[in-house]
């Protein structure tokens, strides 16, 4: 997943696909980042109270070498459209990622973020009652980014 992205993607966001798949429960996600992360695969950055993550450079080459044969041409495809659907481009070379989780209260919390260099430049969330709003919410994001960071960075500088 993060060989596709331009930009980091953070744990929540790649975790959240690997959940609603049922691929892997949090721990072996965990347990799976944190090595990637010790052989210097993936560059873990910390940054606005939360942890994005990048391949390096070795972490492309090991991808190149091994392949990906190794993960199904189904799963490719899931992933494709996963971060197609979560991600979307900004004017300047930014990207804007979206992504919605069920909440506690059986809410749902919608996540929106816009990366700029390769950090996060901003990040919102608010809370929806339905999942429908959440899809709607990140739809309307990815399809109006660029507008609504620029209405907020005119609004807000």
């Amino acid at each position: 997943m993060l060989d596709k992205s331009s930009q980091p993607l953070s744990e929540d966001f790649i975790y959240s696909f690997f959940s609603e798949k049922g691929y892997t429960d949090f721990f072996t996600f965990r347990r799976s980042i944190d090595a990637l992360g010790d052989d210097g695969l993936i560059d873990v950055i910390n940054a606005w109270h939360k942890t994005v993550y990048q391949i390096t450079r070795d972490g492309s080459s090991t991808l190149a070498a091994y392949g990906n044969e190794r993960i199904s041409p189904e799963i490719r495809d899931e992933l494709s459209q996963y971060l197609s659907d979560g991600y979307s481009r900004l004017p300047d070379g930014g990207s804007a990622a979206s992504y919605y989780s069920k909440a506690q209260d059986g809410s749902y919390d919608v996540k929106l973020m816009a990366f700029f260099d390769g950090s996060a430049s901003a990040e919102f969330t608010m809370p929806v009652s339905t999942e429908n709003a959440a899809r709607t919410a990140c739809e309307k994001w990815n399809a109006n980014a660029g507008d609504i960071y620029e209405i907020l960075k005119n609004k807000l500088v």
